[in-house]
């Protein structure tokens, strides 16, 4: 698999959705942060990445801007937020810096994934 970086020209409209699309994406991100911590603190329950992305075709259901993003983007965020968690335990285990992943604000750095194949023609239209 290749990756590639590219500089986009974007219109307004574009950039609204893409600001769209990352405010959804930090939504999820710190909602899943706070879900784990509170099913711990709670019911002394640990969540991971199945429990909560099997959750997604309900919230997608009951949310209509969530679920104008794509399921694949969604899923990697949840992938992101088991990262944080599973490298908190690691440094805890390790005795080494215990801090705990925190929530993201509006205008924080928050990557985003397109996980789909994207076709190029000499147009330079995107599909």
């Amino acid at each position: 698999m290749k990756a590639y970086k590219f500089k986009l020209k974007t219109n307004p409209a574009f950039e609204r959705a893409c600001v769209f699309t990352l405010d959804t994406c930090r939504e999820l991100y710190n909602a899943s942060l706070q879900e784990r911590r509170d099913a711990y603190q709670i019911n002394h329950v640990s969540l991971n990445y199945n429990s909560q992305s099997a959750q997604l075709p309900g919230i997608k259901a009951l949310r209509p801007d969530v679920a104008a993003v794509h399921s694949q983007v969604l899923q990697d965020v949840l992938r992101r937020s088991q990262k944080a968690f599973d490298n908190f335990f690691r440094r805890v285990k390790a005795g080494q810096n215990r801090a705990t992943q925190d929530s993201r604000a509006r205008g924080s750095l928050i990557r985003l994934s397109i996980l789909r194949a994207v076709s190029v023609s000499k147009a330079t239209n995107c599909t």
